[in-house]
């Protein structure tokens, strides 16, 4: 994977020591809320879910379990070249069920259309005579061996089922089942492995609900007497339709139906040449079912060794499993620390499947592996974040001017009297800011609670009240990307000057006033205060957002 695409390159970051953490069931489990130290992900094989991105420290590890294992699957936690961007895995297992039910198929589209062609229409009620038993004979000859085809297709495809199950990428939900399926393979292996063995090869002991016993032999035996060649036909294995016997009774019936009086003849010979018909499209429909029953017979082999060769033999599924650890690529190459020391490193891993049931146990397995969960872990942790926000500062905005007291006494007009320096406060002060934050030891959660992590910060405001920058820096509290910030604010105070002060009188404006008087009359306007800036401390609260660094497409929580 490309390292400019793995990470940002930091201005400001620091390496963190190598991390010593426990191992095994003592580690905690990951959090995608914070940046974690040593942890571990349980994968539950009922019910796999997709987490989003796990961050992890520097040169820390995951360990990978899994839970509710199934006795049938082998599992494996393999790299993904995927990287960091997670991407759903072809189900492998499609192409796989894709093969096993082309048959069925034909034998649900077949069983629902031939009949109809194949089995004659029933004769309404007639005497019974002679001639009417040997059509009715006659009949049934050309039925049965359809019935018989039928009859073991639909015991098939019960194995069918059972077997789409097993193949299944996920249990089934937990939803009632036909009885006549057996036991659930994923919950229940050894009793579904002895339940469908007794349906592929047969047993001495049937199963309780068990009712059809070696179809494979039944399919064997049943392609043999098809009449379309079949190699495997042996020599001493009639047809499943004697056709030179249905030929022999057809030639014996027309010559009853030539004795009969003329007035007779045409009913009998209206059945005989429906029957005849029927025989004609049973030879192309058995033709047909000769195909489907080849892939049938094939399937069912190919199973009944895959089920043989998996053992039977329960496995815990309540205690985890692990399976693996994702280690970061710092801490197994030398090469890899110096070159990626100031970059985060995304690794992809997937926990990926391997039915032993729909891939031969002794073969090599690796186009039927099928990704459970995806696993993807970030390893890095940076301490150095900015933010931007707002903070309320409790230096007032202060503004000087002289005002002139006005007294007003009932009935009378307003008169004027000394004219004073005031001041107007304003508070708190509201500064727009950005900041510099750097993480003081790790974040943390705490039992049911979001990502939650201490700052130190430095930032910088905008005064709109003078148009001037000020400043603050403090302690900053993150919950998830908010930031509520205690800050120390360094701003600058207008105060006045040359001695001037609130309060102080400059003249009295009332007219009837003497310029000997105390204060004396005012003879002109009195001059504004005089104030400059001057640098001042003062308390105040933030709230802001925090800008998380960035890892390519990945981002720390």
């Amino acid at each position: 994977m490309d390292r400019v695409s793995s990470g940002i390159l930091l201005a400001v970051c620091f390496v963190t020591p190598i991390y010593s953490s426990p191992q095994g069931d003592n580690l905690p489990g990951c959090s995608t809320e914070k940046v974690n130290g040593a942890c571990k992900v349980i994968v539950d094989r009922n019910y796999p879910i997709q987490l989003p991105t796990i961050q992890v420290k520097p040169r820390a590890h995951v360990s990978v379990q899994v839970i509710n294992a199934l006795p049938y699957e082998a599992l494996s936690l393999d790299s993904n070249p995927a990287g960091a961007q997670a991407v759903a895995g072809a189900d492998q297992f499609s192409t796989l069920i894709a093969q096993a039910i082309p048959y069925l198929k034909q034998i649900q589209i077949s069983s629902d259309v031939e009949f109809q062609a194949i089995a004659p229409p029933p004769l309404p009620d007639q005497p019974r005579n002679p001639l009417q038993d040997k059509l009715n004979n006659l009949r049934s000859l050309v039925a049965q061996p359809w019935l018989t085809v039928t009859r073991y297709l639909k015991s098939v495809t019960k194995v069918y089922y059972q077997l789409q199950e097993i193949v299944a990428p996920f249990p089934r939900p937990r939803t009632e089942r036909d009885p006549g399926l057996g036991p659930a393979p994923w919950l229940d292996f050894a009793r579904w492995r002895l339940f469908v063995l007794c349906e592929l090869r047969g047993c001495n002991s049937p199963p309780a609900g068990e009712v059809d016993q070696n179809l494979l032999a039944q399919g064997i035996d049943l392609l043999a007497t098809l009449p379309s060649g079949s190699p495997l036909k042996y020599p001493d294995t009639g047809s499943i339709f004697d056709e030179n016997a249905f030929n022999v009774a057809v030639a014996g019936i027309g010559r009853d139906i030539e004795a009969l009086p003329p007035e007779l003849q045409q009913s009998y010979r209206d059945q005989l040449a429906r029957i005849v018909n029927s025989k004609a499209r049973l030879i192309i429909v058995l033709g047909q079912y000769q195909t489907a029953i080849t892939g049938v017979v094939k399937d069912l082999g190919t199973y009944l060794v895959s089920i043989e060769q998996v053992s039977g033999i329960e496995v815990d599924r309540t205690s985890p499993a692990e399976l693996g650890t994702i280690d970061d690529p710092q801490t197994v190459s030398s090469s890899v620390a110096s070159s990626t020391r100031l970059l985060g490193r995304a690794v992809s891993y997937s926990v990926n499947g391997v039915n032993q049931i729909a891939a031969f146990v002794a073969s090599v397995p690796t186009a039927a592996k099928k990704p459970v969960v995806v696993i993807n872990v970030l390893f890095a942790d940076p301490r150095f974040e900015v933010s931007a926000g707002v903070f309320f500062s409790s230096l007032p905005s202060r503004t000087f001017s002289n005002v002139t007291t006005v007294s007003q006494n009932p009935g009378t007009v307003p008169s004027v009297g000394n004219v004073y320096i005031a001041e107007t406060p304003i508070r708190p002060t509201v500064l727009p800011f950005v900041a510099a934050n750097y993480r003081l030891g790790p974040n943390f959660t705490v039992r049911n609670s979001r990502r939650m992590a201490l700052y130190a910060t430095a930032g910088i405001g905008l005064n709109a009240y003078n148009g001037s920058a000020e400043y603050a820096g403090g302690i900053s509290f993150g919950w998830r990307s908010i930031m509520l910030n205690i800050l120390g604010h360094v701003g600058r105070e207008l105060v006045l000057t040359q001695g001037e002060y609130v309060g102080e009188v400059w003249c009295n404006a009332n007219p009837n006033a003497q310029p000997t008087d105390n204060p004396p009359k005012c003879v002109s306007t009195p001059p504004a205060p005089s104030t400059k800036h001057s640098w001042t401390g003062a308390i105040a609260f933030g709230l802001s957002y925090r800008l998380p660094i960035t890892f390519g497409s990945v981002a720390s929580k």
